[in-house]
């Protein structure tokens, strides 16, 4: 939920003064009810530029806080290409406008989050998150296809999923993933 009430009039006013920025996110704060624990000022700590550049965010799987958004509506047809099958349609549409423009990130907290249990990036049965670290890889692959990005960023992809993602493939017996470990 928003907790700034000029939230919009300040996310509108840096569009109408930066032609080149196609989508806008503030910080946040996080609530987990279920253990009513809070993360305040969520990206206090965190490096822009990891998230900001599109190889980057495309790397590291960036989160931008989706319910603080505020997007140029003649992007807006562009950015849904490919969130169709996607695991996570904001990664998608997030990758699609750093391809196009810019994202403005505000330092102002301008909401709440609500952390949902087995929400999609909020996972706690083994075979879940697998399905949905093994469909942001999908997303990835998807995108370094469309949009061909340098070896040493694509090896890093690639790699790190791999890493990460096999050992829970043998553990839940995903023989076509494990020969495409194989075969990389």
């Amino acid at each position: 939920y928003w907790t700034d009430p000029l939230k919009l009039q300040k996310q509108t006013g840096i569009l109408e003064k930066n032609a080149n920025v196609g989508l806008i996110f503030t910080n946040i704060h996080i609530c987990d009810r279920i253990r009513n624990e809070w993360t305040y000022n969520f990206y206090k700590n965190i490096n822009m530029e990891k998230i900001l550049i599109f190889e980057n965010h495309l790397k590291n799987k960036g989160y931008l806080a989706p319910l603080t958004w505020v997007i140029r509506k003649n992007l807006l047809s562009d950015a849904m290409d490919g969130i169709g099958n996607s695991v996570d349609g904001t990664f998608v549409i997030a990758l699609n406008i750093l391809k196009k423009s810019s994202i403005y990130y505000l330092r102002d907290i301008t909401g709440v989050k609500n952390e949902i249990t087995n929400s999609a990036s909020n996972q706690k049965h083994i075979r879940s998150k697998y399905i949905y670290f093994k469909g942001l890889f999908e997303t990835q692959k998807l995108f370094m296809s469309k949009f061909p990005v340098d070896k040493t960023v694509s090896n890093y992809i690639y790699s790190e999923n791999y890493f990460s993602l096999l050992p829970i493939a043998i553990k839940l017996n995903d023989e076509k993933f494990i020969g495409e470990c194989r075969n990389y």
